[in-house]
């Protein structure tokens, strides 16, 4: 499902977010930053608790048979990668995994998944 272009994106992207978190730091000092990627991570577990991760394995293997994945698995997929976001360290994926938890920007982005 990955190839080697979509793994440099990603890393890239990590990358980018730990020198903004890096950079942020620098200025609010590490204290600030600790507290919120404690509570980012702490309300990512939160949710990720409730959540079932087979869901990525469901997904996948619909997309494969070229079967339609329904609204509703696509708004459990992008609540349980938003929740994983905002475990990872740094704010550009806490940020994206807060928009994630939010119903309406899950549903924008449903709403574009459909129509694409």
């Amino acid at each position: 499902m990955f190839n080697t272009i979509n793994l440099l994106i990603i890393v890239l992207i990590a990358f980018f977010d730990l020198l903004f978190l890096m950079i942020i730091s620098s200025g609010t000092g590490i204290l600030v930053v600790l507290t919120t990627q404690i509570i980012t991570a702490g309300i990512g577990l939160y949710f990720l608790k409730s959540l079932d991760f087979n869901l990525f394995f469901y997904i996948e293997a619909r997309f494969k048979n070229k079967e339609p994945i329904i609204k509703e698995l696509w708004e459990e997929f992008i609540l349980l990668s938003g929740a994983c976001l905002l475990i990872i360290p740094g704010f550009l994926s806490d940020i994206i995994g807060l928009l994630a938890l939010i119903a309406d920007t899950r549903k924008l982005i449903c709403d574009f998944i459909d129509h694409h």
